[in-house]
């Protein structure tokens, strides 16, 4: 069984800073930094849930 590579919180948001202005997508970002692209999916999508969440406050 695999073991679960744990990133920390800023890797994890300056990946999703890497897809916003890039001609690239995602899934290529991802594979260039060595990771899941589902993993960065999931922190595109919390990062938009944390910032709606902000927006509402």
């Amino acid at each position: 069984m695999a073991t679960r590579r744990k990133y920390a919180a800023e890797f994890k948001q300056e990946a999703v800073q890497l897809v916003r202005p890039a001609n690239v997508p995602a899934s290529q970002i991802a594979r260039d930094l060595g990771i899941d692209p589902n993993m960065l999916s999931h922190c595109q999508d919390r990062q938009l849930v944390l910032q709606a969440v902000l927006m509402a406050l």
